[in-house]
């Protein structure tokens, strides 16, 4: 797999403070689908995390790789989050102990575990992305974000089943 930069630089002007949804777009519906994303990624994020110590050097640097990815996926949405005046989930914690325990139950069942959880957690991942972008009218920036991450979700499921092979 080719060498692909996870983190891009930014710079202050990249900010879009007070962002406004695009007409026809209800907040509360752009409100909640960022949240959804938000808390996903968390989840992902500590799935990852607490799979890492595993035997596998390969599989131990995959994991570290996706980790890392997926933590700018956080930060994507968290961005997004505050750019239109919107606050991140307090239900957030939830989806972060949930990622711990799936992340330590797969890790100590082994690596079939491992594997089988990445494919779960990115086959949702790519489900909630396609079902948002396709239900709610995205400004430009948004809708870059929103399908970049999808192809990265799409990237880790081709990996984790590969891997499976």
């Amino acid at each position: 797999m080719k060498d692909r930069i996870i983190r891009t630089e930014m710079r202050d002007s990249d900010v879009t403070a007070g962002r406004k949804a695009v007409s026809g777009t209800d907040r509360k519906t752009l409100r909640r689908a960022l949240r959804t994303l938000h808390r996903l990624e968390i989840m992902a994020v500590n799935i990852y995390k607490h799979q890492i110590p595993c035997r596998d050097e390969n599989l131990n640097r995959r994991l570290i790789s996706a980790m890392a990815n997926e933590m700018s996926h956080v930060q994507d949405f968290q961005i997004l989050l505050y750019e239109f005046r919107f606050k991140p989930s307090l239900l957030r914690s939830a989806f972060w102990i949930i990622g711990l325990f799936l992340g330590m139950g797969s890790r100590l069942a082994g690596r079939e575990a491992v594997l089988k959880t990445g494919v779960w957690t990115e086959s949702k991942a790519i489900r909630h992305y396609t079902e948002l972008i396709g239900s709610i009218r995205w400004d430009p920036k948004s809708l870059e974000v929103l399908r970049r991450d999808l192809r990265d979700e799409e990237a880790h499921l081709s990996l984790w089943k590969k891997e499976m092979a």
